[in-house]
């Protein structure tokens, strides 16, 4: 994967907490056993920021967030989210390529958190292609994502491979789903990227030890008028 200039960059505030407890109540599959957390990875950030080259670090930066991560813990233990048959496959299916085996099943919550992050007054892109142009409000745009990876993973290798899939979407591929300026008219602007991400790996009793991981992250785009400097 390769990702490009980071600019340690925080938008504060991004994703607001509330949005993570008041949008969307799940309610479960009726009788069934209720999901566990069994890990929650505290290294992602590292983990994944590890992977970036000198170049990409100027404009990309993965960062941990409250707000994703209470999003997270509400929404990997509901089992109408997120079945105990979805853990169960997942952990048998996927280990090399987040989401490659053709389970759907991190959809529900994906969209699940592209409502939230609406509901939360965020401007999501309604497509991929709208990372290439300037966001509405010329000022910042972001989108949801969740992956899910095979319990088997040790944390580091589930957290590095979603990560992979990431930057394989978003700053990879010609043209680059998330590039490093967009133009407005004949402005230029620079853009950064900061990423939210959170890695939590979740089991059902039914499961017999079986888990999964659920990545979630939100990649946040801002955009600066480009100016001239001195060199």
């Amino acid at each position: 994967m390769k990702l490009k200039k980071i600019a340690s960059l925080m938008l504060a505030g991004v994703m607001a907490v509330s949005m993570l407890s008041a949008c969307g109540e799940g309610s479960g599959n009726g009788n069934e056993e209720e999901n566990k957390p069994v890990e929650t990875v505290s290294n992602a950030v590292t983990y994944a920021n590890d992977l970036l080259d000198s170049d990409m670090k100027e404009y990309v930066n993965f960062i941990s967030s409250t707000a994703l991560d209470s999003w997270a813990a509400k929404y990997t233990t509901d089992t109408g989210k997120f079945s105990a048959d979805a853990i169960k496959n997942a952990y048998g299916n996927t280990t090399t390529n987040a989401n490659g085996w053709g389970g759907k099943y991190h959809e529900t919550m994906e969209k699940q958190l592209t409502s939230d992050l609406r509901d939360a007054n965020i401007l999501v892109v309604k497509q991929d292609s709208d990372f290439q142009g300037m966001p509405a409000d010329k000022v910042s745009q972001s989108k949801g994502t969740v992956m899910v990876l095979s319990g088997m993973l040790d944390e580091k290798s589930a957290v590095e491979t979603a990560v992979t899939t990431l930057g394989s979407w978003a700053f990879a591929g010609s043209p680059v789903t998330c590039p490093e300026t967009v133009m407005d008219g004949t402005t230029v602007y620079n853009c950064d990227y900061t990423v939210e991400i959170n890695a939590v790996k979740v089991t059902n009793d039914s499961l017999n030890g079986k888990s999964a991981w659920v990545i979630s992250f939100v990649v946040n785009q801002k955009v600066t008028k480009a100016a001239n400097v001195q060199v």
